[in-house]
């Protein structure tokens, strides 16, 4: 399959502080790519960094075959953020949905206002989205009046409206209530059997060897093992990776 993100000897530095240390990796099409470890190994600075939410301080960020630069616009030189951002969605950790707009606005403004969609057009894919994610009856709710899952499952609703070509999801989990966690699981994993290119930021280990194609593990910002689930879940070599898991896999 064809590489849609290629990740290349990437550094981050916050002030003095090394955060990310020669990060080197590759995302086919239609891959779903695992990002596991502790808390303050560089997980989500690195996806943040995949679609320069984070600046990197050296190294690049390869999107469909061309470099991303540093500017809005696209040019000769490489692919801009802007473009970046319209075909890279992302769903954070706390959702982040405008609380003074309906779930149906919430969905529907980057269409309109970023792709020039037609109302007409957005308000008909974003219902199709809020079907899929089991929210239609809810495209008149406030965030507010919505539960966690719920606007979580908006969340994902907003991003894929963009028609992207990748979605990065950063602990979209962690936030909710554990009996919320399941309803959330199971739209991404409806979104990896219909094919979506994803790479996503978890806890939940389980989850990541069910849905998964590949998994890395991270710690100290480099990257310490990659492979299959079965390779990284089951079968660690290390035995740093062997005690992470003894803590997450009950």
């Amino acid at each position: 399959m064809s590489t849609i993100l290629r990740v290349e000897n990437l550094t981050k530095y916050f002030d003095s502080h090394l955060v990310l240390g020669g990060i080197n990796l590759e995302v086919n099409n239609q891959d779903i790519l695992a990002v596991i470890g502790p808390s303050g190994s560089g997980k989500s600075t690195l996806i943040r960094c995949m679609n320069m939410l984070e600046l990197p301080s050296s190294g690049s960020i390869v999107f469909d075959g061309k470099q991303v630069i540093n500017a809005f616009k696209s040019n000769e030189n490489g692919i801009g953020t802007g473009e970046l951002r319209r075909r890279v969605g992302m769903v954070f950790q706390h959702f982040n949905l405008y609380p003074h707009r309906t779930v149906l606005e919430n969905v529907t403004q980057a269409p309109i206002l970023v792709n020039k969609e037609s109302v007409q057009d957005a308000t008909t894919h974003a219902k199709e989205l809020l079907e899929s994610v089991g929210l239609v009856e809810k495209i008149h709710e406030f965030p507010n009046h919505l539960s966690g899952g719920q606007k979580q499952r908006v969340a994902i609703a907003r991003a894929l409206a963009m028609r992207p070509n990748l979605l990065l999801l950063d602990e979209v989990t962690s936030a909710l209530d554990p009996e919320l966690v399941g309803e959330v699981l199971q739209v991404i994993k409806r979104l990896a059997n219909q094919g979506m290119t994803m790479v996503i930021v978890t806890h939940e280990m389980a989850f990541a060897g069910d849905v998964a194609n590949k998994v890395i593990f991270m710690e100290d910002g480099q990257i310490k093992e990659s492979g299959s689930p079965a390779e990284i879940l089951v079968t660690p070599s290390s035995e740093r990776l062997k005690l992470f898991l003894s803590r997450h896999l009950r």
